[in-house]
């Protein structure tokens, strides 16, 4: 029999495609997730959104979105990171490629479940997480 921290790790689904706006439209920063953003794309190569609607003036250049399968949503972004925000910043190219710990957030519309944050800890490479709560 598996342990429920076991279950936890595929209890969670990256989406292709962006869900229906007002699903995550309103969330905010509920957690914070520490990790290269070159092991970040190594464990989800294909984000849900580049050049995120979250904030059309460049703040966010791609979203990784979450489901639980029973209505939750959580993002994962790097928020004012590249050059796409500030042109002394990394282009995003470099920036995805580069291995130093990066703080991510991570965004829902309510304290992310510890099986998210266990999720997201056995998938990237060297990765933590911290709730907001």
């Amino acid at each position: 029999m598996k342990r429920n921290s076991e279950r936890g790790k595929n209890m969670f689904k990256l989406l292709k495609k962006s869900p229906d706006w007002d699903k995550v439209n309103g969330s905010c920063r509920v957690g914070t997730l520490f990790a290269s953003p070159r092991h970040m794309m190594s464990a989800f190569p294909e984000p849900t959104l580049l050049n995120s609607r979250r904030a059309g003036d460049g703040k966010v250049d791609r979203e990784w979105v979450f489901s639980n399968g029973k209505g939750s949503y959580f993002g994962i972004y790097a928020f004012k990171a590249t050059s796409q925000y500030d042109s002394e910043y990394p282009e995003p190219k470099r920036f995805w490629e580069a291995d130093k710990i990066f703080r991510l957030s991570i965004s829902g519309k309510g304290k992310p479940p510890q099986s998210f944050l266990d999720f997201l800890e056995s998938k990237i490479h060297g990765a933590t997480t911290e709730s907001e709560y």
